[in-house]
């Protein structure tokens, strides 16, 4: 098996166990504990992830965050469920503003951005096309968002933490094997990068913002 493959597994193998760790931990008297460490897992992520010109800007967003949520945390009637709710919906919100800033005027479109990284300048079809896949996963990651409060209002709490944390994951890929399949379908002349050539040239462009090298 290539490294690339060994990569992959060892990728789906991580997220399979994690999804299903927090599944149970949600449910049990764990709860608490394995919710704030992964806030703090989230929050370190984040930071690290940002370009260092702007990290002591989101470091004190990141800290003022904490000291609402803690507040609102406190003053809720189950505190371990209400920061699984803030974990679940703050990520997919995090992930949907990632996508949905691009859209701004003045600004590349994330996926154009990622896709010219791969193959040099497109062509105007595919820049529309990127520019539309750009917006699905703006409106993918908000319905998700939306589906999450509307099931932590209403539904049992063992429900929505089946869609958080096992259903999820699967939306997720549900939705990168359909716009895959979409591309091939309506540009089959195109030369397509594979998923895993997609997220090489994602984490290239985020260090080259991070070098000051880039911006979308």
């Amino acid at each position: 098996m290539s490294t690339h493959r060994w990569e992959a597994a060892i990728g789906v193998a991580v997220v399979v166990g994690w999804a299903l760790a927090s599944h149970l931990a949600a449910l049990s008297r764990l709860s608490l504990v394995f919710s704030l460490a992964s806030l703090a897992i989230a929050a370190c992520w984040v930071v690290a992830s940002t370009p260092r010109g702007q990290r002591a800007w989101v470091m004190l967003a990141v800290g003022v965050l904490g000291l609402v949520l803690g507040g609102l945390v406190h003053a809720a009637a189950n505190p371990a469920r209400s920061l699984w709710l803030a974990q679940h919906a703050g990520l997919l919100a995090l992930f949907g503003t990632l996508f949905g800033r691009t859209l701004l005027p003045g600004r590349t479109p994330l996926i154009t951005a990622i896709a010219t990284r791969v193959h040099g300048p497109l062509p105007p079809a595919m820049q529309s096309y990127t520019r539309a896949t750009t917006v699905g996963w703006t409106v993918f990651f908000a319905a998700m968002v939306t589906a999450s409060f509307l099931l932590f209002a209403w539904a049992d709490f063992a429900v929505w933490s089946t869609f958080a944390n096992l259903l999820t994951p699967v939306c997720v890929t549900a939705m990168f094997l359909a716009e895959y399949a979409l591309r091939h379908y309506l540009h089959p002349d195109f030369e397509h990068a594979t998923i895993m050539q997609s997220l090489a040239a994602f984490s290239a462009r985020n260090r080259g913002e991070k070098d000051g090298k880039g911006a979308a």
